[in-house]
């Protein structure tokens, strides 16, 4: 990746580290509050309501949802070759680290 620049800087690297650590989070904390274990197995509960964690897990989503919708649209973007040119190009202007 980046071949042109010699690889992925350190920053970029760190922050996809973060930002993978905070979606599996999402994602772990998501399915203890969606899985139900019991005796006889595990169920799915189909709503969050009766937890009283509901009112946490609403202002997490909310606040990463936004987030998770950016990163998304800049990695299609890129993924197309005349953006990414744009997009590289943009990016050698910037110096950090």
């Amino acid at each position: 990746s980046r071949k042109f620049m010699g690889g992925l800087p350190r920053w970029e690297y760190i922050l996809h580290l973060f930002v993978n650590g905070f979606h599996f989070a999402s994602i772990a904390v998501f399915l203890t509050l969606k899985l139900n274990l019991t005796a006889s197995g595990i169920s799915i509960v189909p709503n969050f309501y009766p937890f009283e964690n509901f009112k946490i897990f609403q202002f997490t989503v909310t606040n990463l949802l936004p987030g998770a919708i950016l990163i998304a649209i800049i990695h299609v973007v890129v993924s197309v070759p005349k953006s990414a040119l744009v997009w590289n190009n943009m990016r050698a202007k910037i110096i950090c680290c």
